[in-house]
């Protein structure tokens, strides 16, 4: 969502992760939703999930409410997908690598009890196929 951003570059409040959600929508184009009783349920939900996030906000130190609610809808739109953030991982790519691979083949040698001179070649093509 801020990937490639630094810390010193990020706004106020990043792009919106769900511009059509109903909370962006102006008290205008609400009012179309209050004319259907089906509908009115949506503008009661929202206003459920406000008070909500307000009583949690309430306990948060460090930001705004419109930055609050900006977290929460990432959390709430299934943004967390993909590499982002801002700066770069502080795990080296080596070690993120390495991983998949020592668990591979810590998992084959553990239920391995009986080796033999054939598993060799299973633990090198676990090891590049985890890799």
């Amino acid at each position: 969502l801020t990937r490639g951003w630094s810390p010193a570059q990020l706004p106020q409040l990043p792009p919106p992760t769900a511009p059509d959600a109903l909370r962006h929508w102006t008290e205008e184009e609400k009012q179309v939703l209050v004319q259907d009783p089906a509908a009115r349920k949506l503008i009661d939900l929202l206003e459920q999930q406000n008070r909500l996030w307000k009583e949690k906000f309430a306990r948060v130190k460090g930001m705004t409410f419109e930055q609050f609610q900006w977290a929460m809808e990432v959390v709430h739109s299934r943004a967390f997908c993909g590499n982002f953030g801002a700066g770069s991982s502080p795990v080296p790519p080596l070690v993120t690598a390495a991983v998949p691979v020592a668990a591979a083949a810590a998992g084959f040698l553990h239920y391995n009890q009986n080796p033999d001179p054939s598993d060799a070649l299973m633990v090198g093509l676990a090891l590049v196929a985890a890799a």
